[in-house]
């Protein structure tokens, strides 16, 4: 592409920003595990890998009872893997019990610093390798991990369940978010996805979600409540994210976008808001990826885009930015003239323009002097002038050495009083042809 300072004519078009509201966020929910009550899921062979494997969760203590089993998958004095706040003591730790043998590993630090607050827990296995231990996307202690993994039993979240009326070593808190992964994840897995809900994902087996329900959302292990084990609201820093195909567009809507994310199941969202407004059409293009009609907004705001299924709410990692329309051709032909089109929803929207050949000085506010403006450069700045629909016509000089040149078109949307402080966004070009 030409430079502007040498090939091209430039056009600024200067708008105001009105951000609305953001959306109420919908509170998901967490189990809530203590004395006596835990979640149950049969045991099952996705649960019991032979080679690796990773167990992650959220947790908020409230305190522990005996060894405090987050996590327990085995009998008593039976094969198994744990995860636990105060395993033989006051430290979160994992063991893994095969062969008689225990292989364990423990945060070097008390656990009292974790009571009252969310904090992500985590511990990996690479048969032959290493036994590892996470907390807070960090890996807090390493020891040598077994030649092989045995398995018994349950897998249960909140304490060692021997039947419903005896149940022992119970964590007392909530715990959200809890995956079974048949792969070693890495550090930087475990760190950068941890804030994050996930249903899918390489050798991820299972999750509890919990914001529903006590099913899995990945397979078929599905917990039932045992004892006074119960959903409540959960505040764990843990949100569902999507990707967007497109992150800004005409104010007037219409257009077709893709979120691709994480969703629950294949159900529909209740609902895809922008800002506070709705999308008046959705559905599934492919396997987690929701095609969505863009609802009309209002000229340069930037408002965040959310999907809601039931109790859960997803989010888009950038924030949808409503522009002016406008309209361009892609080529242009030296002395031709080309028709440039803005629409903006009236009343009380202004765009500002000054200079046209022959050479001109612009008064640039917030700056002390002038902006020269020399043909065939043209930019636009100057004063508010208040309209719904805008045409300029743009005259191409008969100059061949204008060909293969640009004429760029680019909006200022100002965030403050000056036009100089904003954000410089939808650019378009028309390439000059002979």
């Amino acid at each position: 592409m030409t430079t502007l300072s040498s090939r091209c004519l430039a056009a600024s078009l200067l708008c105001a920003v009105i951000a609305p509201a953001l959306d109420a966020q919908v509170t998901p929910r967490a189990l809530q595990v203590g004395a006596d009550s835990v979640m149950r899921v049969p045991a099952h062979p996705s649960l019991e890998p032979t080679n690796a494997l990773t167990v992650e969760c959220w947790i908020k203590a409230s305190g522990s009872l005996s060894n405090g089993r987050i996590v327990r998958k085995s009998g008593d004095f039976r094969p198994g893997y744990h995860l636990s706040f105060s395993f033989q003591g006051s430290r979160v730790g994992s063991d893994l019990y095969v062969g008689g043998s225990t292989y364990r590993v423990d945060d070097p630090l008390g656990n009292a610093r974790l009571l009252g607050s969310w904090h992500h827990l985590a511990f990996t296995v690479q048969t032959g390798g290493q036994l590892n231990l996470y907390l807070d996307g960090e890996r807090i202690a390493s020891n040598p991990a077994p030649p092989l993994l045995e398995h018994s039993e349950a897998f249960v979240v909140g304490g060692l369940y021997i039947s419903p009326t005896n149940i022992q070593e119970e964590f007392l808190g909530l715990v959200d978010e809890v995956r079974v992964w048949n792969v070693a994840r890495t550090l930087e897995e475990i760190a950068d996805n941890r804030f994050r809900y996930l249903s899918s994902g390489p050798g991820l087996v299972s999750a509890w979600h919990f914001d529903t329900d006590t099913n899995d959302s990945v397979g078929t292990n599905h917990g039932t409540l045992v004892g006074g084990a119960r959903l409540v609201a959960s505040d764990a820093p843990v949100r569902g994210l999507f990707e967007t195909s497109a992150d800004r567009g005409r104010w007037s809507g219409g257009e077709e976008i893709d979120l691709v994310g994480d969703f629950p199941g294949t159900a529909l969202p209740s609902a895809v808001n922008f800002g506070g407004t709705p999308s008046p059409s959705f559905s599934y293009a492919a396997p987690n990826v929701l095609r969505v009609v863009v609802p009309p907004g209002e000229t340069g705001s930037t408002v965040p885009i959310t999907a809601r299924f039931a109790s859960v709410e997803f989010s888009s990692r950038n924030s949808y930015v409503y522009l002016p329309k406008l309209e361009l051709p892609a080529t242009a032909r030296i002395g031709s003239t080309v028709a440039l089109r803005l629409a903006v929803p009236p009343p009380g929207v202004s765009v500002v323009f000054a200079g046209l050949p022959p050479r001109v000085q612009v008064a640039i506010p917030g700056l002390d002097g002038f902006l020269g403006i020399e043909p065939p450069f043209v930019e636009i700045v100057a004063t508010p002038i208040p309209f719904a629909n805008f045409e300029l016509p743009i005259a191409v000089p008969f100059d061949a050495r204008l060909v293969g040149a640009e004429i760029l078109v680019q909006g200022l949307f100002a965030s403050s009083a000056s036009p100089l402080v904003g954000t410089f966004v939808n650019l378009q070009s028309v390439r000059i042809t002979s």
